[in-house]
């Protein structure tokens, strides 16, 4: 079944099930359990990439939708969690990788996704329901309601659409 199927059939049933009451945040709901599935993989791609933090990411999503752990991050946990266990690394971040590069602080790492969100969710509106163009002018209009300039808007919109540009890509090209 190709990925735009599994979605649309998801949505459907999701949708029924909204009907007959089901709330929206239940991350049991067919739309957030493919979602989670097509999350592992991009997760799956990070940590092969080297990203240590993508298994960690990985449980979480798993944990969040009652999903079994994908046999990949069952061994690269097992692999991780031993080397502490046998005292062949010092630390959880050797093991898993640091959550955060030396110097950056928290607070300020909290406002800039929190920012990253926030813009790219207007732009995503306005490019798809309001019909504008995505657009030097499309950054500087929403750069203002957020005091941002349009190129600060413009990194944070594509930021945050890399982390989710695989849910695109995928359904686009099936």
């Amino acid at each position: 079944m190709s990925t735009r199927k599994k979605i649309e059939d998801a949505a459907q049933e999701t949708l029924q099930r909204l009907k007959d009451g089901a709330d929206v945040t239940d991350p049991s709901l067919p739309v957030w359990t493919v979602d989670a599935e097509l999350a592992l993989e991009s997760e799956h791609q990070r940590f092969e990439q080297g990203d240590k933090a993508a298994l960690l990411a990985a449980v979480r999503i798993c944990a969040n939708h009652d999903l079994p752990l994908p046999p990949w991050a069952s061994k690269a946990y097992i692999l991780a969690y031993d080397k502490v266990l046998n005292c062949r690394v010092g630390s959880w971040d050797e093991a898993f990788g640091r959550p955060f590069k030396k110097g950056k602080h928290l607070h300020s790492l909290r406002k800039h996704r929190e920012m990253r969100s926030k813009v790219w969710l207007a732009v995503r509106h306005a490019v798809e329901k309001e019909g504008q163009a995505l657009d030097e002018s499309l950054f500087e209009k929403i750069g203002k309601s957020f005091n941002l300039g349009k190129t600060q808007t413009s990194d944070l919109y594509y930021e945050a659409h890399r982390q989710v540009k695989w849910a695109y890509d995928k359904t686009a090209s099936e």
